[in-house]
């Protein structure tokens, strides 16, 4: 999915709790992370929850 497709999905929705599914949802269908990638430098800062985020760039 590309970021376009991304923001796009999201407008869909009009509150945040119907984004906030779709979000868990999105989550739920990824494979897990690898724990090598659960670094401080990968945290979401500011979140309740403790959640990593790890963004990579492919060509294509």
């Amino acid at each position: 999915m590309t970021i376009d497709e991304l923001v796009e999905n999201f407008q869909l929705f009009d509150d945040w709790e119907d984004r906030y599914a779709y979000l868990m949802d999105l989550g739920r269908k990824m494979p897990p992370m690898e724990e090598n990638d659960k670094t401080e430098i990968n945290r979401v800062q500011g979140c309740q929850a403790t959640v990593w985020l790890k963004a990579t760039v492919e060509e294509s």
